[in-house]
């Protein structure tokens, strides 16, 4: 995968493609949001399994978002669905006391929190993908939202 394709930042998407894309990433948050912490800590592991082949892959894509968020003026909007995505990973690994009724931080142990942290990657790449997808190669697309392509219904297309 090559990421010296050019990004003509001044042809807009059209406004199909605008709203298309705004309810993927609704649906996309509302599913992160309902996931529970093994959840998460399950979709770490599928991060985290990835073959040589695949972390490539991965690599490449996430070249290529960066350069289509930098060129197409997405930085903030980018920036705004990575911190979503850290806080809801953040609150799924909450526990409640019993006895207050308090939440707090569950412990984890360091493999669980590096799980934790590729899951939280993973899923807010794919949804900085969905914002750049109009500008996105079809391949880096398909390679950033496979991690999350079970939580929708048919997947995400």
């Amino acid at each position: 995968m090559s990421i010296t394709h050019h990004i003509d930042v001044d042809a807009r998407p059209s406004r199909k493609a605008r709203v298309a894309s705004v309810p993927r990433r609704a649906i996309l948050l509302d599913r992160l949001e309902a996931m529970s912490r093994a959840e998460w800590l399950a979709l770490g592991r599928r991060v985290a399994m990835r073959t040589g082949l695949e972390a490539t892959e991965r690599e490449c894509a996430e070249a290529e978002l960066a350069s289509v968020v930098a060129a197409c003026g997405l930085a903030v909007r980018a920036w705004l669905l990575r911190d979503d995505v850290e806080t809801l990973g953040c609150l799924a690994n909450r526990a409640q006391d019993t006895r207050t009724g308090r939440s707090y931080q569950a412990p984890c142990t360091d493999a669980e929190r590096a799980l934790l942290v590729a899951a939280c990657h993973a899923a807010a790449d794919a949804l900085v993908a969905e914002l750049a997808r109009p500008w996105l190669l079809a391949r880096a697309y398909d390679v950033l939202v496979a991690p999350l392509a079970l939580l929708t219904d048919g997947g995400l297309r």
